[in-house]
């Protein structure tokens, strides 16, 4: 994970590069830096949301971070270059609908692959 947000140095504490999670209207919004797609080589790296941090299959409620602006899924996305050609800049923003039922809402993000 911490490749895919920019650490070149594999023993560097990274906690800086992860998610920055803010609630603007209600609505869970993630902001990261991350590699473009053809530089991710076979990994995957998604944002994934659940209302239960326990019992909610994460899987079921995910969307891949693409390079471009748009809609995956329930995920609205914000692409912005970056000054490193190789990465991008993302805002993921997870609608106030998804809270209900519990009123709660968390994300993370996920990478999978080789």
């Amino acid at each position: 994970m911490a490749w895919l947000l920019g650490s070149t140095d594999p023993a560097a504490n990274t906690s800086g590069l992860l998610p920055k999670p803010t609630n603007e209207s209600g609505k869970l919004v993630l902001r990261f830096r991350c590699l473009k797609t053809a530089n991710r080589g076979s990994v995957v790296l998604k944002v994934q949301f659940s209302n239960d941090l326990g019992a909610s299959p994460w899987a079921s409620h995910e969307a891949v971070v693409p390079d471009a602006g748009g809609t995956v899924g329930d995920v609205v996305f914000a692409i912005t270059p970056d000054a490193d050609p190789a990465f991008i800049n993302v805002r993921a923003e997870i609608p106030a609908s998804l809270v209900t039922p519990t009123g709660t809402l968390f994300g993370r993000l996920y990478a999978s692959g080789e």
